[in-house]
């Protein structure tokens, strides 16, 4: 694919890329203003490769943005990061820690509830998604990052709206006992090594997990696990 005009994106230029394209990042420093990528469109960022935002003008994807191996660097704490509604987000970086999360930690999201955002890496199974994220969560695809991974409550107030998908990967909802009232949308584990507790320890009182739909395919899904304590008040308002 070809820019229009000609030439490679500098910092100063805002990137649109339109339905039916689906360029690769394939500069070492890439640099834009901001990044939009329209529906039916896909802008891939490899091993290697990097895209650095650098205005709060930020992101909005309606397509789907793949961070496959690459590094995607916002500069500007505030940014926004939008995902609307069928848009994407794949999360695999190539360098995966704290200073190459900055689409988390410096950006402000608006996430639609038909939003699929997929993580494949986390840089801390004790920092929860939700700390790093303002607002709900659409879709929540996590394959492979095996944790377990503590969310410490944070999906209490960060809520997934859509449904809560899991391959390969272990999430903990709560270990700090400040668990009262989650709300999920529907539940997948898709093979043996999905998992997901939602308290892990004593609990001091009564907490509540409201969901939909729950899938399992294979994998398992507990209240307490192993030995812990406490009461858990599970409400299904759909199929299991």
């Amino acid at each position: 694919d070809s820019w229009t005009p000609s030439g490679t994106p500098s910092s100063s230029d805002d990137v649109i890329i339109p339905t039916g394209k689906s360029p690769n990042v394939n500069i070492n420093n890439g640099q834009c203003r901001s990044l939009t990528i329209q529906t039916g469109a896909t802008l891939t960022i490899g091993n290697s490769k990097k895209l650095t935002v650098n205005n709060t003008a930020g992101l909005s994807i309606s397509g789907t943005l793949d961070i496959n191996s690459g590094t995607i660097t916002i500069s500007n704490s505030g940014t926004a990061f939008t995902i609307a509604a069928g848009g994407t987000v794949s999360w695999s970086p190539g360098t995966n820690n704290l200073a190459n999360a900055t689409l988390f930690t410096k950006c402000t999201e608006n996430f639609a509830a038909t939003s699929t955002l997929i993580i494949k890496k986390w840089y801390d199974m004790n920092v929860g998604l939700g700390s790093v994220i303002s607002g709900s969560l659409g879709n929540l695809t996590i394959n492979g990052v095996t944790g377990p991974w503590q969310m410490k409550n944070t999906l209490q107030t960060c809520s997934v709206l859509g449904t809560l998908t899991l391959t390969s990967s272990y999430i903990v909802l709560d270990n700090t006992g400040a668990i009262s009232n989650t709300t999920l949308g529907d539940i997948v584990l898709t093979n043996s090594n999905a998992y997901v507790d939602f308290f892990i320890g004593s609990h001091p009182g009564t907490f509540t997990v409201n969901t939909g739909n729950i899938t399992i395919n294979d994998g398992e899904l507990d209240c307490f696990y192993q030995s812990g304590t406490g009461t858990c008040i599970f409400n299904l308002n759909g199929a299991l």
